[in-house]
């Protein structure tokens, strides 16, 4: 056990050392990168904002229209969201057997397909966005 301990304390030791090797290197990975590391951060607030803006349109423009598939790719998801007390679906679920203990998904199946009289129904309407954009390509006339 001393033999193993011991081994222990060198192996924590070379853990450690390699570990402040990698934050070194590591900082000036981004050091020297800091110019790809800012123009990704901006991408990324750029695609932030983009989505955001796009998923205002596609909701206004969902509610206006119905329509679910839109330009892109980009669509619509409607979700029903339940809003219950759990202490009085509890109550409900012993009343109808269905258990001693609240089961919430089997208690939301029931919920979304059954009108219950303390249950609220919320559709939340999201923007779906895929992996990749499609752009339907513009012709002018042209036989490509």
């Amino acid at each position: 056990m001393e033999e193993q301990v011991n081994r222990l304390a060198k192996v924590f030791e070379e853990q450690k050392k390699i570990h402040e090797e990698i934050l070194v290197k590591r900082e000036e990975f981004q050091k020297n990168n800091a110019a790809l590391f800012a123009t990704h951060e901006s991408i990324l607030e750029e695609i932030g904002k983009l989505k955001e803006a796009i998923s205002t349109d596609a909701i206004e423009k969902f509610g206006n229209t119905g329509e679910k598939k839109l330009y892109g790719g980009i669509g619509i998801r409607v979700m029903t969201k339940l809003l219950y007390e759990e202490p009085v679906a509890l109550s409900w679920a012993k009343e109808h057997s269905l258990c001693l203990k609240l089961d919430s998904k089997a208690f939301d199946k029931i919920a979304k397909t059954q009108e219950i009289d303390f249950v609220k129904k919320e559709e939340k309407v999201i923007t779906t966005f895929p992996a990749e954009i499609k752009i339907e390509n513009e012709t002018n006339g042209e036989d490509q």
